[in-house]
């Protein structure tokens, strides 16, 4: 009896390929999760997850996949991922601190458990007024105020750093608009499209591991921040005070906003640093968000010849146009790659996903120091790294200072959980300036900084053969 015609078809007829199989599931409207093993539909979710649609679109279409870190092919996006442990007996003894910390909070102030994880009403005060602050500057700067070409980005980095950055961690507000509005009115830190890629779905996912992490890979050309990237003869000169002052002053309005931006939306990879695949988005997405991209670098850098008084020098307008952005990039470089590229927090790795984020983070600020609060507000928070990592959709800035210090001895006596809590952001620095004159010098070949946990050299292993 001749086999029926489906069953032939099955067996033996053409079949499409798994990423022709995606792009047909995959598009820009579904929400289809891989979770554990199992695919879910949350597009029922979308309305009361804190991140909203954006939030879920981050993760559409993702394929889980265990496997160890290889060098990956620039040339094409790949989705690839650690096989992480999430359920470890670190994890759960931390998780169990956290959640009875923020019970107790629900209950003093008498609000639901994911209320409590946002931010308080001081918090709030805290970025109101610094708002307030940051626009009177704009005002005095767009007159010409000479003085405002630092203050205004002081002000400007002093109110974002507090609210953009936990606001697209949706862990400002239980309410997805807020989060992405107040996410979309700091353009000067990142676009939210970029952010999401490099920060929430790269680094923080994969932290400093040398071929998945985009923080490891901006401006690859002129400077290198892992021993296992390969050496050119540009890193040589990474070190000199002129290479490193033009990196932390272009950095963010050169490198991060615009180059990496570009190459997220119009590169074949279509990936950040060729390390993140980008979502599902639609060409009109896509459109509109280079076209706000391009209304907002023509504000930032045109303004000056527009809005200053006629006869006002070529010079000057100049000086206002780059000054504030060159003031607000150092802020923001000084804040941000302190946190992990120092030599501790580059040192070890582990497949424990909790034990990891702890190991590759880096603390600085002693509670104890009457410089405690300049970093615990100046940087937003970020000066608890270790804390920050660990729970990025809960508040990282409890105001009265007690839980960091709780969770700072819980990590520090836990077994293998001594890290270095560096006295100052001056110390962090230094110890930045020490991980970049090592890469320098190191080349891939050679004895790696970079330590395996031995689970790590078995897998390793066993993918080489």
């Amino acid at each position: 009896m001749a086999t029926p015609a489906p069953l032939e078809q099955l067996m033996f007829g053409a079949k499409p390929s798994l990423d022709e199989l995606y792009a047909d599931v995959h598009t820009p409207e579904s929400l289809y999760v891989l979770v554990h093993g199992a695919w879910y539909d949350l597009a029922g979710f979308a309305d009361r997850h804190p991140g909203g649609r954006a939030a879920l679109r981050l993760g559409s279409g993702a394929r889980r996949h265990g496997a160890v870190r290889e060098r990956p092919r620039r040339d094409t996006a790949v989705a690839r991922a650690v096989d992480w442990d999430f359920d470890s007996e670190f994890r759960r003894a931390v998780v169990a601190r956290v959640r009875a910390h923020f019970e107790q909070e629900a209950a003093r102030r008498g609000v639901s458990l994911i209320e409590a994880t946002k931010a308080t009403p001081a918090k709030w005060a805290l970025i109101v007024s610094s708002f307030v602050v940051f626009m009177a500057s704009l005002v005095f700067l767009f007159r010409g105020n000479w003085p405002m070409i630092v203050f205004a980005p002081l002000a400007g980095w002093f109110c974002g750093v507090n609210c953009f950055h936990d606001a697209l961690h949706f862990s400002l507000s239980s309410n997805p608009r807020i989060n992405s509005f107040v996410g979309a009115m700091f353009p000067f830190f990142a676009s939210p499209l970029a952010w999401y890629h490099q920060h929430m779905i790269g680094h923080h996912i994969h932290t400093n591991l040398e071929y998945l992490d985009p923080d490891l890979v901006h401006g690859t050309e002129i400077r290198r921040d892992h021993a296992a990237h390969p050496l050119t003869l540009a890193h040589k000169y990474q070190t000199r005070v002129i290479n490193m002052v033009f990196h932390f002053m272009v950095g963010t309005w050169v490198g991060l906003g615009a180059i990496n931006d570009f190459k997220l939306v119009f590169s074949k990879t279509k990936s950040y640093n060729g390390f993140t695949p980008r979502m599902p988005i639609t060409q009109m997405q896509l459109a509109i968000h280079v076209v706000s991209r391009i209304g907002y670098y023509s504000l930032q850098f045109l303004w000056p010849f527009v809005l200053l008084p006629s006869g006002t020098g070529v010079a000057t307008r100049l000086a206002f146009s780059l000054i504030p952005a060159m003031v607000f990039s150092v802020l923001f470089m000084v804040n941000t790659q302190i946190n992990h590229l120092t030599p501790t927090a580059m040192k070890t790795q582990s497949l424990d996903w909790t034990i990891h984020q702890v190991i590759t983070a880096q603390n600085f600020g002693d509670p104890e120091s009457s410089t405690w609060w300049f970093h615990l507000l100046f940087s937003g928070g970020l000066n608890l790294q270790m804390e920050h990592h660990l729970f990025p959709d809960s508040q990282s800035l409890p105001f009265d200072g007690g839980f960091e210090n709780r969770m700072r001895e819980f990590l520090k006596h836990s077994e293998n959980m001594t890290r270095d809590v560096l006295p100052s952001g001056a110390a962090t620095i230094l110890s930045h300036d020490d991980l970049v004159k090592d890469t320098r010098v190191r080349d891939s070949d050679e004895e790696s900084t970079l330590h395996y946990s031995e689970e790590e050299k078995e897998l390793v292993s066993k993918k080489e053969d």
